[in-house]
């Protein structure tokens, strides 16, 4: 009876050390799969709600820019407070759901500055951007508003350009930079880093930057560092023969002999052209658009200066023929060497091979690129 007890207790022990590892796996199976697929799931869903919201504070950014230097109405206005209140109210249930995940929450808190600073409060999101940077200092959302909460845009420049040299896959900073370029007539660089970034990022970045895209890409090879006014001029699509002289006096020297060193102010520099004919007689300079044929009188007087010779090469040359060489352009009229000139020299191309279309208004990319290559030509 000893022997089968023993055996009886023997055999009980063995099954129990047997069973533990089991109920261990039980234990497992019954929790952590469960658990998993729910925290799986959930990162998942919250990540998407985050880029949504993502996507809706681009689309106040864009709005916002795109009604800078006008008034907004009311109804554009309450618009915004209830879109920004929606996001606000999406960002708040996020945050209502706890996750250990560092880098969602930096991400998330980088979305709060964001909000923050749609509603110029620049404190609350430098607030909410210190909790993000607590989560993860290497947050590119956080570091894009943080680029924004920077006062000038050559800080921001430097700012930007530093990480994007550091994380060349960074297109939310790399289109961001592509602004600021803009702010700094960069239009060349500009277009380098929106192309760069925009294909990479969800069009609601297209529609913010778009816009400013296009501008480099029709400012492109236009000098960095233009003052106010020839960034003003450079947007119109209808320049005034004033603004010819502008251009030419910020960005040439074939005023000097005209001024020496000094920088004359411009009704007292027009009334000297004007006199000198480098606008038509009776020109009403200040208030009078710019044709073709005006920019071609213009940029004729750099080329030539006071050489008579030249002024009138192609009235010389052309009456014995009786006829002129461009088909709207009249041998006896005013503008017919200075027509004739600038399309020979490659400075004005005429718009068919045939006609120069003379009367058609000039913009302020197009007489830039024009003057630049007459000044090389003087």
């Amino acid at each position: 009876m000893k022997r089968k007890h023993a055996f009886s207790a023997a055999f009980n022990a063995l099954i129990f050390i047997c069973a533990v590892p089991l109920i261990g796996v039980f234990a497992s199976c019954a929790s952590s799969p469960a658990d998993t697929l729910y925290s799986d799931s959930a990162t998942e869903n919250n990540l998407h709600a985050a880029g949504e919201i993502e996507k809706s504070l681009v689309l106040q950014h864009a709005q916002n820019l795109s009604q800078n230097g006008s008034s907004a109405s009311s109804g554009s206005s309450a618009a915004k407070t209830s879109a920004l209140d929606a996001i606000k109210k999406n960002l708040d249930t996020l945050l209502a759901s706890p996750s250990s995940d560092q880098e969602y929450m930096a991400y998330v808190y980088a979305l709060y500055a964001d909000y923050y600073l749609l509603k110029n409060d620049k404190t609350a999101s430098r607030r909410a951007l210190k909790t993000a940077d607590n989560y993860n200092s290497r947050d590119e959302y956080a570091q894009l508003v943080h680029s924004r909460l920077l006062t000038t845009p050559n800080e921001r420049c430097d700012y930007l350009s530093k990480l994007v040299s550091q994380n060349p896959e960074a297109y939310r900073l790399k289109a961001e930079l592509g602004f600021v370029y803009t702010q700094l007539s960069d239009y060349t660089s500009a277009l380098t880093s929106f192309d760069a970034a925009l294909p990479f990022l969800n069009e609601e970045y297209t529609k913010l930057y778009g816009e400013k895209r296009n501008q480099s890409q029709k400012l492109y090879g236009v000098e960095s560092g233009l003052g106010t006014s020839s960034s003003a001029i450079l947007q119109k699509e209808k320049i005034l023969l004033s603004d010819m002289a502008v251009l030419a006096q910020e960005h040439t020297t074939v005023f000097d002999a005209l001024t020496g060193t000094a920088k004359w102010t411009l009704q007292r520099l027009n009334e000297k052209l004007l006199e000198n004919g480098w606008y038509a007689s009776g020109s009403a300079v200040n208030t009078q658009t710019a044709a073709r044929k005006d920019a071609a009188l213009f940029l004729w007087h750099i080329i030539a200066g006071t050489n008579t010779s030249v002024l009138y090469r192609y009235s010389a040359k052309y009456a014995a023929r009786g006829k002129s060489p461009i088909s709207d352009v009249p041998l006896d009229t005013l503008y017919f060497d200075a027509v004739v000139g600038t399309v020979e020299e490659d400075i004005i191309p005429l718009a068919d091979g045939k006609k120069f279309e003379p009367d058609k208004p000039v913009s302020g990319v197009d007489f830039y690129k024009w003057l630049k290559k007459a000044d090389a030509l003087r």
